[in-house]
């Protein structure tokens, strides 16, 4: 099988960043020369375009809540460049805000705590950090995060 052959059979099953398929191919035993020529060829006949991947990426990413910084960290780990501006344009084409995100994340934690309002303050400040690390851990701005936090716990708590 040619090196053109193996990577037009990896793209058929799903998008890859032009790193990946590269790795790929090389992992099949082809040389770096072949595994070039043939992602190339690929691209002049337009069946691979590593910015399907990247737009595929950063939405899946954003479905997950991730934050823009994160999302840019994440392609990068991935040897993808993509600018934050790229980011934010699929962020507005879905509606999607970093507040929105955070508050969804939040909203959906805490349906896993029956009763917020009985809780003492240890308790919630328990979950309060537990919820900005989680947020964190998506990429979140943490001073944001806190105020966001504080807001819905000082809510439920005081209902």
């Amino acid at each position: 099988m040619s090196a053109y052959s193996c990577a037009l059979k990896l793209i058929t099953k799903r998008d890859y960043s032009k790193a990946k398929l590269m790795q790929l191919l090389q992992k099949h035993g082809f040389l770096q020369y072949d595994a070039e020529d043939a992602i190339t060829k690929l691209e002049a006949k337009k069946y691979f375009c590593e910015s399907r991947y990247v737009y595929a990426r950063i939405k899946g990413l954003m479905r997950k809540n991730c934050s823009i910084y994160f999302i840019q960290q994440k392609l990068q780990q991935e040897d993808v460049q993509v600018s934050r501006q790229a980011i934010e344009d699929v962020f507005s084409e879905f509606g999607v805000t970093q507040a929105s995100q955070m508050q969804e994340l939040v909203v959906k934690k805490l349906q896993k705590y029956a009763n917020l309002e009985a809780m003492s303050i240890p308790e919630i400040t328990k979950i309060k950090s537990k919820l900005l690390l989680f947020l964190a851990s998506k990429g979140h701005d943490c001073s944001v995060a806190f105020d966001l936090v504080s807001s819905i716990l000082s809510s439920t708590h005081n209902r």
